[in-house]
C-alpha cells in the first residue's frame, strides 16, 4: 500500500505525463517524468504512471520491466501484479502471464480484475472451462456491474461461442 502522499510538484508531473500520453505525445510525457527527483523515481505512483505512458506508446518490453519492478518493490500493490501479467500477455507470453498472476489470486482476494484477467488468459490458452470458473469468481468478487462489458471482451469470446 502507498504509505505517504507525494509532493504536489511530483503529482503535477505525473498528471502532466498522463495528459501528454493521452494526447499521444510520448516525448513530452517522458520529459515530465524526467523532471521528478531521482529519489522519488521508484515510488509506486511514479512507476504506475511510467507503465501507463509506455503502454500507450505500445512499448511492452518497457512495461514488463516496470511491472516486474513494481512487484519487487511493492508486492502489496495489486496493480503491479496485474500490469506485469498484462505486459506479458501483450508480448505474446500468455502462459507466463497466467503463471505470474496466479499467486495474486489469493494475495488479493477482493480484487475482481485478477480472476477476470485469469479468465482472459485461460480463454486465449484454450482452457475455456477453467476460464468460465475464473469469470464466475470475478463476478462473485464484485464485477457484476460490468458483466455486459465483459461479454463484449474479445479475449473472452471462447466462453460465449463454445
Amino acid at each position: 500500500m502507498i504509505t505517504s502522499e507525494l509532493p504536489t510538484e511530483v503529482q503535477n508531473h505525473l498528471d502532466a505525463a498522463e495528459g501528454w500520453s493521452g494526447l499521444g505525445d510520448f516525448t513530452s510525457a517522458s520529459e515530465e517524468l524526467g523532471r521528478i527527483r531521482p529519489e522519488l523515481m521508484l515510488r509506486p505512483e511514479v512507476l504506475l504512471t511510467r507503465w501507463l505512458v509506455h503502454s500507450k506508446a505500445v512499448q511492452w518490453t518497457a512495461c514488463l520491466e516496470i511491472g516486474e519492478l513494481l512487484v519487487s518493490l511493492a508486492p502489496e500493490i495489486a496493480d503491479g501484479w496485474i500490469r506485469r501479467s498484462f505486459s506479458l500477455r501483450r508480448l505474446g507470453r500468455l502462459q507466463e502471464a497466467y503463471h505470474f498472476l496466479l499467486p495474486a489470486v489469493n494475495k488479493f482476494p477482493g480484487i475482481w480484475e485478477i480472476p477476470y484477467d485469469m479468465a482472459r488468459y485461460c480463454c486465449q490458452l484454450g482452457r475455456v472451462e477453467e476460464g468460465r470458473k475464473w469469470l464466475a469468481r470475478a463476478r462473485e468478487v464484485g464485477a457484476k456491474s460490468t458483466w455486459q462489458q465483459m461479454a463484449c471482451e474479445p479475449d473472452l469470446k471462447p466462453l460465449f461461442t463454445a
